[in-house]
């Protein structure tokens, strides 16, 4: 059995950081441009787009956050809250 003498302390998970986070937020807009060019169809879907759009949004601080308190350690924590 493993025992702690201090409390456990959690990072925020950074989603920003990602690689795939990364390559959307830099080529995404080149990419539905390219979709949308008439030798290609017609595009995404609409759906298609509005999640790529929101992974982009998701977890980070910027777009809404929960503070949770924690009452054992009397410690506050920024939770990223999921993009609506």
């Amino acid at each position: 059995m493993l025992l702690r003498s201090e409390p456990r302390v959690s990072r925020r998970r950074e989603p920003e950081r990602g690689v795939l986070h990364q390559a959307l937020l830099t080529h995404l807009e080149t990419f539905l441009e390219r979709t949308r060019a008439p030798d290609s169809g017609h595009g995404l879907p609409r759906f298609v787009e509005r999640e790529l759009r929101r992974y982009l949004e998701c977890g980070l601080l910027a777009h809404g956050f929960a503070r949770v308190h924690c009452s054992r350690c009397m410690r506050d924590e920024l939770v990223g809250s999921l993009s609506q």
